[in-house]
């Protein structure tokens, strides 16, 4: 028996909708949302803790920066403590303070210069030699000092004996904090803090800036337009530390931190590219999401191909067999069960037993019908000897008659009984003993018929026109009888040449007509059939309507007749496997 190999398709594809892969790949989905939606929230998470870190680092790493400047600052105001002290520099006896504040900044390059001030703002005893009177009592760091009585920074400005742009170290020359007696102040080289401060380890875009509280930049060289704007920088520097992520003047994001020097008005800020601070932590949070996404999406291709594996051609080969079956293919197999699982394999089982249960049925229903086909075809062999044997009777009495009217009696007998054989010949004969093809039937009836009429005068038979109808026998012989109940009364009332044209025709579906028309030729003469008077001729006429409505009502068909049946149309209906 053959089998149907694992994998066949059937005719109609599976909707992909409504398929066992897809709902359960779905299920699957649905269920791990929760997990996505989980490991997303963590990634978003982590982007913003690591971004905090990175706020951190810069944070840090400014504190770095402020603790270099603190100690810097811190020696600022150690070297002016240990200077105030000398009673050379407290009384500016000279040139003992000159001296000694040379001795003081030598080999110390990042000191510009040291000096006393007066109250009244006039540089009293300077390392630096002045070639005319300096006065610093307009200056905004001088003015500080004075205001707070203690160690203040302040600058850059321009220094007048260095010439150089510096940052001023100051306090009260008096450790008292008393005015009166004058400021010591110490000047810093910027350029020096710029070249010496480590704040990137080489990282390039980290930027450093000095402001104060006003929002000015106390490095030469520092790009002002690279911060924010002033009310928003001034707003900002309210703290001792900060983070910030705004735009700069240039029009490009950054994120500043900043650390407030100890006991002072300056500001450390470094500044990063806001792109650059945050492009490594995005990365990392995209590619946390896409490895999600990858796991999430590599887990649903395995259930799809495990399910297709596992239990989808299972399905799709038992619904094949399932479909062969149905066609008609009842030696179809399911094969290679044993590498089912259990429960494809014994519903595939079941349908072998089933197929083979529906095959032993078919042999004997098979073998049944044979025997009875060969029944059907012996009792319609015999009918039809049955019938010849009446035929032949027929045709003695025919032939020991003198009586015309008489042997034209027994001849429509002898035609109709044969009409009889030889529909049971034709069914006997025929491939399918339940249907008769009628454009092999009816044209050998019109040849039986005409030796009903082969002395006849009046009435010829035209070729017969029928489709190719198949009828059972029970409408085929009522069919046939119509026919020639017709033919024989045309036969014996005709007075004038006739011509019967018949046809059996489809008309619509599930239905024929069957259409027996006259034509006439009065002008020409002809020898009728012999009738005995007219009132045999009337009793003649009703008894072949009375036939016909007979043979019509068992069609169950639709009659429409003329009164002397010279036309007669019968609506036939059909099943619908009559027509080939």
């Amino acid at each position: 028996m053959p089998d149907l190999k694992l994998g066949e398709q059937a005719a109609r594809p599976l909707e992909a909708i409504d398929s066992v892969r897809t709902r359960l790949s779905t299920v699957l989905a649905l269920s791990m949302l929760p997990v996505l939606a989980f490991g997303i929230a963590s990634a978003v998470s982590q982007y913003y803790d690591r971004s905090e870190v990175v706020e951190q680092q810069l944070l840090s790493r400014a504190e770095l920066v402020s603790k270099e400047l603190q100690s810097l600052f811190l020696g600022a105001k150690q070297v002016l403590e240990i200077a105030r002290t000398q009673p050379g520099v407290k009384n500016n006896v000279e040139p003992a303070c000159s001296r000694f504040l040379q001795s003081t900044i030598a080999g110390l390059p990042h000191m510009g210069n040291i000096a006393t001030i007066s109250p009244a703002g006039d540089v009293q005893c300077s390392a630096l030699p002045a070639d005319q009177p300096v006065n610093v009592f307009g200056d905004q760091w001088f003015r500080s000092v004075n205001a707070r009585k203690d160690f203040i920074v302040g600058g850059p400005i321009l220094g007048e004996l260095s010439g150089e742009v510096i940052i001023v170290a100051a306090e009260p020359l008096s450790p008292e904090g008393n005015m009166e007696e004058g400021v010591i102040s110490l000047s810093i080289r910027t350029d020096y803090i710029g070249e010496t401060l480590d704040i990137g380890d080489g990282d390039q875009e980290l930027e450093l800036f000095l402001i104060n509280l006003e929002g000015r930049s106390l490095l030469p060289g520092q790009q002002r337009r690279k911060l924010p704007p002033k009310k928003v920088l001034t707003t900002y520097l309210t703290g001792d530390r900060g983070i910030l992520s705004t735009t700069g003047d240039d029009g490009k994001d950054r994120l500043y931190a900043s650390i407030r020097l100890d006991e002072s008005d300056v500001y450390v800020v470094l500044a990063r590219p806001a792109l650059s601070a945050s492009l490594p932590v995005l990365t990392e949070l995209l590619a946390d999401v896409a490895a999600l996404l990858v796991l999430f999406a590599v887990t649903l291709l395995i259930v799809w191909l495990a399910t297709e594996r596992m239990s989808i051609r299972w399905v799709k080969h038992l619904r094949a067999v399932a479909i062969a079956q149905r066609r008609g293919m009842s030696t179809v197999r399911a094969r290679d069960l044993e590498k089912a699982p259990i429960e494809y394999r014994e519903l595939g089982e079941a349908f072998n037993s089933m197929a083979d249960a529906i095959e032993r049925r078919q042999a004997s229903l098979v073998e049944s019908i044979s025997e009875r086909e060969r029944l059907l075809r012996e009792i319609h062999h015999r009918v039809k000897n049955n019938l010849q044997i009446v035929i032949s009777l027929f045709n003695l009495n025919a032939r020991n008659t003198e009586d015309e009217h008489e042997r034209a009696q027994l001849r429509d007998m002898q035609v109709r009984v044969e009409s009889l054989a030889l529909a049971h010949h034709a069914a006997y004969q025929s491939g399918d003993m339940q249907l008769m093809p009628m454009d092999e039937f009816l044209p050998s009836l019109m040849e039986h018929a005409r030796v009903m009429l082969e002395d006849e005068d009046c009435l010829s038979l035209r070729p017969i026109q029928t489709d190719a109808l198949r009828l059972p026998m029970d409408q085929a012989v009522p069919l046939a009888q119509i026919i020639l109940e017709v033919i024989s009364f045309l036969r014996k009332t005709a007075d004038v040449p006739t011509e019967l044209d018949i046809s059996l025709r489809r008309d619509r579906p599930g239905w024929a007509v069957l259409s027996l028309t006259t034509e006439t030729e009065p002008q020409e003469d002809c020898e009728p059939a012999p009738v005995k008077g007219k009132e045999e001729e009337d009793r003649r006429l009703r008894l072949s309507r009375s036939l016909v409505s007979a043979f019509a009502r068992q069609l169950g068909g639709h009659l429409q007749a003329a009164t002397d049946l010279s036309e007669v149309v019968l609506d036939l209906p059909l099943d619908e496997d009559d027509v080939i």
